[in-house]
């Protein structure tokens, strides 16, 4: 089997029509982890809890979740930078978008607003104002997640007469630490955990200020991601 490299510069974030094929795989299979994907099916549990029909998915990526989610059931839009998603299945409906200049018009009508893995991407103020707009489009619900980098402690381990594995790691002071920004630009700009980011304050600035009521609560592990599912007061 050849083995492309994949440089993140050239493909990441690429439209469909301008992805090669080997390199789509080799991203694909690097990106798309164990980790991501309890993320990817916690939403699926998350929309499945609530009487949710139309969704619109800000961020998909290589659209993953929003195979997932059309296998589901839901009718699922996605929402990204460009003006086609990175992948051509499942072929879903598309409208180009970046949530640091949300277009609340074209978010009316959906029943459920998803912005998973997606809001640290932006600046922490333009994060708040994305929030205020998924509220104004009108939506039953909000279903978001964001990196939390708190103090944690992770064990696993997996022991058959021809495997054996193990894992472990103990995060400490993360609150200490101040986030150092990607170099890539479009890479994350804050996470929650980190100095000047805690729990508590991003529950306020970005659910309870903008007026949301929150439905459910959860978290993903081992990579550590905070989930919320909200609904709009008023």
């Amino acid at each position: 089997m050849k083995v492309v490299e994949f440089n993140p510069d050239e493909g990441q974030f690429e439209r469909r029509s301008d992805i090669d094929p080997a390199k789509r795989r080799q991203e694909w299979a690097r990106y798309y982890g164990q980790k991501r994907i309890r993320q990817m099916l916690m939403q699926i549990h998350f929309l499945a809890s609530v009487d949710v029909e139309s969704v619109l998915e800000i961020g998909p990526y290589y659209g993953l979740t929003t195979a997932l989610m059309d296998n589901a059931g839901f009718e699922v839009t996605t929402a990204d930078l460009n003006d086609e998603p990175a992948f051509h299945r499942p072929n879903r409906p598309h409208f180009q978008m970046n949530i640091d200049n949300p277009d609340v018009e074209a978010m009316r009508g959906f029943d459920a607003i998803v912005c998973c893995a997606t809001m640290e991407h932006v600046q922490y103020e333009e994060s708040i104002e994305a929030m205020k707009a998924f509220k104004a489009a009108g939506p039953k619900y909000v279903l978001v997640s964001i990196p939390y980098r708190s103090w944690q402690i992770f064990g696993e381990l997996f022991i058959t007469a021809r495997k054996f594995h193990h894992k472990f790691w103990w995060r400490k002071f993360t609150g200490l630490e101040k986030f150092k920004e990607h170099e890539d630009p479009l890479g994350h700009k804050w996470e929650i955990g980190y100095k000047g980011y805690p729990l508590k304050k991003v529950e306020k600035d970005l659910i309870h200020d903008v007026g949301y009521d929150i439905i459910a609560q959860d978290f993903s592990f081992p990579a550590c991601t905070a989930f919320w599912l909200l609904k709009p007061k008023g």
